[in-house]
């Protein structure tokens, strides 16, 4: 049970890691020079359409409004974000990305996309159901610990 304990704690933190990366790597062979951390804060502005307030941001991924706000001072300086200020309550500073940011989660987004045909197809991981159920197990359980 030990051994079996160790190498699934291994494993999944190997592949965590990799992932990780090889992510970075690719986005920034294609020119861009953002964090992971940076790119997935582009991606959750993205995402959040309309509610694309600082709070609705950090909420999203998480981390407290400092934090957040530091992320975007830096992407605002690198020319990836704009900060807008709300017309009804210019205490209210809405996120829009530049064309830039966009720019920049395309690659991102082709990064995964490459990634997965290379598991589909080297792997033939779509054949695979077991190991999909299985995936899928692990996410939904940590979705349901993240959530306590």
């Amino acid at each position: 049970m030990e051994n079996s304990r160790e190498l699934i704690n291994e494993l999944i933190v190997d592949i965590f890691w990799k992932i990780l990366m090889m992510q970075e790597e690719a986005i920034r062979s294609k020119g861009v020079s953002l964090s992971i951390t940076e790119m997935h804060t582009l991606e959750a502005i993205d995402k959040a359409k309309e509610n694309n307030k600082m709070s609705d941001i950090a909420s999203d991924l998480n981390v407290t409004a400092s934090t957040l706000s530091i992320n975007i001072t830096r992407l605002v300086k690198k020319g990836y974000v704009q900060k807008v200020r709300a017309e009804h309550d210019r205490r209210v500073t809405h996120l829009q990305l530049t064309d830039k940011a966009h720019d920049a989660l395309q690659v991102h987004h082709l990064f995964h996309e490459e990634l997965i045909d290379s598991l589909i197809s080297d792997l033939k991981v779509n054949e695979d159901k077991v190991l999909i159920e299985s995936l899928n197990n692990v996410l939904v359980h940590l979705r349901q610990i993240q959530m306590k």
